[in-house]
């Protein structure tokens, strides 16, 4: 592995006002790209308490893996 990541995803918490981050060297991306592809509504509707909650984890994943698209990571 690199010393400097591939991938640096940031966000600002509303409740302390820290940014925080994550660092994911490619291997590592590539991977997490391959499982929110992966995932699908039938895998959400396992893990979800209601079907409106299925659906709002598949929008997210899917806006996921069009920033890991836009971001260079995934490719299809």
């Amino acid at each position: 592995m690199s010393d400097s990541p591939d991938l640096i995803i940031t966000a600002d918490n509303p409740r302390t006002g820290e940014t925080v981050y994550a660092e994911f060297e490619r291997a590592e991306a590539n991977a997490l790209a391959r499982l929110v592809r992966s995932l699908n509504l039938e895998d959400c509707r396992s893990k979800a308490v209601s079907d409106d909650d299925a659906h709002l984890m598949t929008e997210g994943l899917e806006k996921l893996h069009g920033f890991l698209v836009t971001a260079g990571v995934a490719t299809w």
